[in-house]
């Protein structure tokens, strides 16, 4: 890993983790999957899960240039994707594959 990619990946854990932890779904959320993933512990491992496919997504795609290829700012991909992670989540019941979903938010914002 490089270094750009180490500090890319740091940036995305600590926005994913703010977004997802300050998320309005975040407590219905905790309760739902806490007792499976290790309580509170366990949403950091998700939020880690979360920055790594985004960051392989990056390094796959030019980078941070891969933001101005989807037209939107890369805040606003992290927002769509913690949400989509909670909000499909808590709706289907079920823990969802961060890669898969990511993918998901990708298509809809049009890259």
């Amino acid at each position: 890993m490089t270094a750009d990619s180490e500090h890319s990946l740091l940036q995305n854990v600590a926005a994913i983790s703010g977004d997802f932890h300050t998320h309005k779904l975040y407590w219905e959320f905790y309760e739902t999957f806490g007792k499976h993933i290790d309580g509170f512990v366990g949403q950091y491992d998700i939020c880690i899960e979360m920055a790594k496919a985004l960051t392989d997504w990056e390094n796959e795609n030019g980078s941070l240039c891969a933001y101005d290829e989807a037209h939107l700012p890369w805040i606003e991909i992290v927002e769509k994707y913690v949400e989509a992670i909670i909000s499909r989540s808590v709706n289907t019941g079920q823990r969802l594959n961060p890669r898969t979903v990511l993918r998901d938010v990708l298509i809809e914002a049009g890259r």
